[in-house]
């Protein structure tokens, strides 16, 4: 399996809020995380065209597709198994 990387704002608490949430379901330790604040994030973001100075979402990275916005949520979601993918319809 590629490596899954979620890069998020460090300082947004809803934000940090949505990575205690996938901490807690992903039972199989898939994401790892990179906060848009360290340099990884940064560089993270700006590899995926994404401006690290105005970032308007978070970012996920499975191996060298990247993810954002709804995209990256219903494909998070559905990672977590069968009651997830139906969830992940509605959004």
């Amino acid at each position: 399996m590629a490596d899954r990387i979620i890069v998020f704002d460090g300082v947004c608490v809803l934000c940090s809020r949505w990575v205690g949430f996938v901490l807690r379901r992903d039972r199989h330790g898939q994401y790892k995380f990179a906060a848009m604040q360290t340099p990884s994030g940064r560089d993270l973001l700006s590899a995926h065209g994404i401006d690290p100075e105005d970032p308007l979402s978070f970012l996920l990275l499975e191996g060298s597709a990247g993810y954002t916005d709804t995209d990256a949520i219903v494909r998070i979601l559905r990672s977590f198994g069968p009651g997830w993918k139906l969830l992940s319809l509605l959004v």
